[in-house]
């Protein structure tokens, strides 16, 4: 995606991309906050990272295709 904007837009989609990282990262603890100290913690947190990940690859995807 930041291939397709100009600097002012690449810089915007880094400080996205950093924020979004936080986020995601946040959010699945939570989500795995339900089996802490449990085998299936790891798992739960696992899962997330990659559901939310594969979500945002899909947006970015969005961006790149709508430009």
């Amino acid at each position: 995606a930041s291939a397709k904007l100009d600097k002012v837009g690449q810089k915007k989609l880094q400080t996205a991309q950093r924020a979004w990282i936080t986020f995601r990262d946040a959010n699945c603890e939570v989500a795995a906050d339900e089996m802490r100290g449990g085998t299936f913690e790891k798992v739960l947190r696992v899962s997330c990272l990659a559901s939310e990940t594969k979500d945002r690859a899909d947006e970015l995807q969005d961006i790149v295709e709508f430009r």
